[in-house]
C-alpha cells in the first residue's frame, strides 16, 4: 500500500521564475524584449479625479463621456511593468484585433474591449512597432492580464497612489487659479482699460485684451519684452565698457611711442 501511494502521488508543478527566461521561450523575440528593457519603460499612470474638473466648470468632460473614455481615465490599479513590456513585445494583429502572448496564455483585445475607440487600438500598435516609444497604458493591460488568469503573484508591482492622480495639486503646480471667472492662470493680468493706441514713434504699444488667452499672451510677450529690455541695456553698458577700455589702450601706447622716439632722439644727439 506504501510503494503504491508513492507511485500515485502527484508532484506539484513548478512555478517559473519571474524572469524573461521563463517568460519567452524563443530566444530572438527573447533577445528584443532584453534590448527594450534599456531603450522603453513602462510610462508612468495617469489618472484623472473628474469630479474636480466637473466641479470647477471644464468642459472636457463631455468629450470624454460621449467617446466612453470617463471610466477609462479615471482607471486605477496595480501595474505589472515587465508583464506589461512582454505584451507591447510579443504584439501582433490578427484579424484587426490586438494578439499577444504572456506565460503560455493568448491575450487578445477586440473592440468589445475598449468600446470601439479606434484611435486608442492604433496607439496601441504603433507603440508596439516603434523602438523609440516609452509604453503606456500599463494599468489597463495589467486589468486585462488579471482577466485572462495570469500568474501575478510573483511579478513586480507598481502600485497607484495620489500621486498618479491628475487633481488639485496638478492644477495648482501648472498656474491654474480659481476665481469668479473660472479657472485661469496665476500670472494672467486683469484687464486693462481701453486705451488710445499712441504714435507710431512710440516705443511701447498699448493693447486691450478681450479674451482671457488673449490676456495670457500679451501677459507672456509683455514678460519677453522686459527681458530683451534689460539685456538691452546690459549690452550697451558692456559696449560702452569696451569702448573706454579701447580709448584708453589707444592713449597708452601712443604716450608709450612718444616716449620712445624721445629717447632715440636724445642718443643720436650724444
Amino acid at each position: 500500500m506504501a510503494a503504491a501511494s508513492n507511485r500515485t502521488r502527484k508532484v506539484p508543478p513548478s512555478e517559473r521564475n519571474a524572469s524573461p527566461s521563463g517568460w519567452i521561450s524563443d530566444r530572438t523575440a527573447r533577445e528584443r524584449f532584453m534590448s527594450w528593457k534599456i531603450l522603453k519603460d513602462v510610462a508612468q499612470h495617469k489618472s484623472i479625479e473628474l469630479s474636480l474638473f466637473r466641479n470647477e466648470g471644464f468642459i472636457f468632460l463631455e468629450k470624454l463621456e460621449h467617446q466612453g473614455l470617463s471610466t477609462f481615465v479615471q482607471m486605477k490599479g496595480d501595474c505589472y511593468p515587465e508583464l506589461v513590456g512582454v505584451f507591447y513585445n510579443n504584439i501582433k494583429v490578427v484579424d484587426g484585433n490586438i494578439h499577444s502572448r504572456i506565460k503560455g496564455v493568448d491575450i487578445v483585445i477586440n473592440n468589445d474591449t475598449w468600446l470601439q475607440v479606434a484611435v486608442f487600438k492604433k496607439h496601441i500598435i504603433d507603440v508596439g512597432n516603434n523602438d523609440g516609444c516609452n509604453l503606456p497604458y500599463g494599468v489597463f493591460i495589467s486589468k486585462i492580464l488579471s482577466l485572462s488568469e495570469i500568474a501575478l503573484t510573483s511579478e513586480t508591482k507598481i502600485t497607484c497612489t495620489r500621486n498618479n492622480q491628475i487633481g488639485k495639486v496638478t492644477l495648482t503646480c501648472i498656474g491654474l487659479k480659481k476665481t469668479a471667472l473660472g479657472c485661469i492662470f496665476s500670472d494672467v493680468q486683469n484687464s486693462t482699460n481701453d486705451q488710445d493706441i499712441p504714435d507710431s514713434d512710440s516705443e511701447q504699444i498699448l493693447l486691450s485684451p478681450k479674451s482671457e488667452f488673449e490676456k495670457f499672451v500679451v501677459n507672456k510677450f509683455e514678460k519677453v519684452s522686459k527681458r530683451t529690455s534689460m539685456m538691452k541695456k546690459s549690452l550697451m553698458g558692456m559696449n560702452e565698457k569696451m569702448d573706454e577700455i579701447i580709448k584708453n589702450y589707444v592713449e597708452s601706447s601712443t604716450s608709450t611711442e612718444g616716449s620712445t622716439d624721445e629717447v632715440v632722439e636724445s642718443s643720436e644727439t650724444d
